[in-house]
């Protein structure tokens, strides 16, 4: 693919629950294949990320309810 058809599929992305990848400048700024690598491993350690404080957060809930 070349990186301009990578850069239009990456801006049109939406995940399961229609989230997209919200660092469009970046998208477009992007001059290499690593470049656009970089920014979709990026957003997927964002919802790893994302993913772990949810867990956190419900934890801490449950405990708070003593369950």
């Amino acid at each position: 693919m070349k990186i301009s058809e990578i850069k239009q599929a990456l801006l049109e992305y939406k995940d399961f629950h229609g989230a997209d990848i919200p660092d469009t400048d970046q998208i477009k700024r992007a001059r290499s294949k690593q470049d656009l690598r970089d920014i979709l491993n990026n957003h997927a350690s964002f919802l790893e990320d994302q993913l772990a404080d949810a867990l956190s957060h419900l934890r801490e809930f449950r405990d708070t309810l003593n369950l």
